[in-house]
């Protein structure tokens, strides 16, 4: 089993999770078992709705974790983020509480530190056609989603 490097120092314990991608009519879902940076433990499932949602829950090491972000594009070349954090709530004693509290500082810092980490890269991001890779499957499919994708067109009734 090879493990393979990507933008958050993450170590997957598989070479190549597009197989077990599940796409749907909506976006799309897997999951990872990984090491996170620091070689935090992960076990996640993963996905984005529509074009703009990003969801992932599951443990980072002794921790359950959930988040979605939500992604504005005010303008070309920037992007606007939205993000939730869920933790599993324990059993309201002060240790589960004090645990619960760490566990959200954790997983805060993790948040803060992604998004951080993506920045750069959702701000200045060009697709090219013929230009991706092998290691580009899901990605290719995911922007084949995006060109296929319902489009609104709200003013509609009022252009003449």
């Amino acid at each position: 089993m090879r493990q393979s490097c990507v933008v958050h120092g993450v170590q997957f314990s598989d070479d190549d999770p597009h197989p077990s991608v599940e796409w749907q009519e909506w976006g799309f879902r897997y999951k990872i078992v990984a090491a996170h940076q620091g070689g935090i433990p992960i076990e996640w499932t993963l996905g984005i709705r529509g074009t703009s949602i990003f969801w992932q829950e599951g443990p980072y090491a002794d921790t359950w974790l959930g988040g979605m972000v939500g992604f504005g594009l005010p303008e070309a070349g920037k992007h606007q983020v939205f993000a939730i954090l869920a933790l599993k709530k324990g059993d309201g004693s002060v240790a589960d509480q004090e645990k619960l509290e760490q566990g959200f500082s954790v997983a805060e810092a993790l948040m803060y530190r992604t998004v951080y980490e993506d920045k750069d890269i959702l701000n200045t991001i060009h697709y090219l056609p013929g230009a991706l890779t092998k290691g580009d499957t899901i990605l290719s499919r995911y922007l084949q989603f995006l060109r296929s994708y319902p489009r609104a067109h709200p003013s509609a009734a009022f252009i003449h």
